[in-house]
């Protein structure tokens, strides 16, 4: 079992890109970039408190308007290594809901 946790940011509203299936690494690089710095700030007292009882932690992080699922809004993972204390490993998905309940 991996421990874990889970974090909402509010949607950038200067964002501008693609979306859904016409989005690219680079319409979704600025949202990771802001996703990672947020969890580097939130995971600095983690690490500390579970450093020697795991190996990762993995994060969940939302970006969304207010809840709104229905405009662009980005889901993050990252892996988190304890003893590195730093993220290894991230997945970023980024799509409109309408688009994603139709796939």
């Amino acid at each position: 079992m991996t421990p874990g946790g889970f974090f909402s940011l509010p949607f950038p509203k200067d964002w501008s890109g693609n979306s859904g299936w016409n989005s690219t690494v680079l319409d979704i690089k600025p949202l990771v970039s802001l996703g990672d710095a947020f969890l580097r700030r939130m995971l600095r007292g983690v690490a500390k408190a579970a450093h020697g009882k795991v190996d990762v932690i993995t994060i969940g992080l939302d970006m969304n308007e207010n809840g709104d699922l229905k405009r662009p809004h980005v889901e993050l993972v990252a892996v988190f290594d304890v003893s590195l204390g730093k993220i290894v490993r991230g997945l970023a998905n980024h799509t409109p809901y309408p688009a994603k309940k139709e796939t």
